[in-house]
């Protein structure tokens, strides 16, 4: 039998983000390495945003956008926060609720540029490097390329 084609309409549903996610997902890993950084460095970040003035966007969003840059070729902020509407998993890492409306990509990109000023972005890089899960993937003899090493 065909199914019907019907358009949903409804303007309230529940949607666990969580159980959205597969659990083996590589992106939870990620996520709980890139947690580990700022956890770390809260004081470096009470530092560099200051207890007055409007809400910025929070470094830990920052990271987190950072590394989906990185991780699925986005080019732009502008291009991240387009798809960040329509992207549930982007959505979930970054740590938007469902129904938040999304970031202005100026306000983003704004805030972003605080990071590399200030050093926070190598203390950040230096904190997950060093991370229990991360370590032993390093090397000071060779680097991977495509999963070959290259030997220096």
């Amino acid at each position: 039998m065909r199914g019907a084609d019907e358009t949903i309409g409804s303007l309230f549903g529940f949607a666990d983000m969580e159980e959205r996610i597969p659990a083996r997902r590589p992106l939870r890993e990620i996520g709980q390495v890139a947690d580990y950084a700022p956890t770390s460095l809260d004081g470096a970040f009470n530092e560099i945003w200051t207890g007055f003035g409007r809400p910025s966007i929070p470094p830990e969003h920052l990271i987190r956008a950072g590394l989906l840059q990185i991780l699925f070729s986005v080019r732009s902020e502008l291009q991240l926060m387009g798809q960040m509407v329509f992207k549930l998993m982007f959505r979930w890492f970054f740590g938007l609720r469902v129904a938040h409306p999304g970031r202005n990509s100026a306000v983003f990109t704004e805030n972003r540029d605080r990071l590399p000023t200030t050093g926070i972005a190598r203390k950040v890089m230096a904190e997950i490097l060093a991370h229990r899960e991360v370590a032993p993937l390093l090397s000071d003899e060779h680097f991977s390329v495509d999963g070959r090493p290259i030997y220096a």
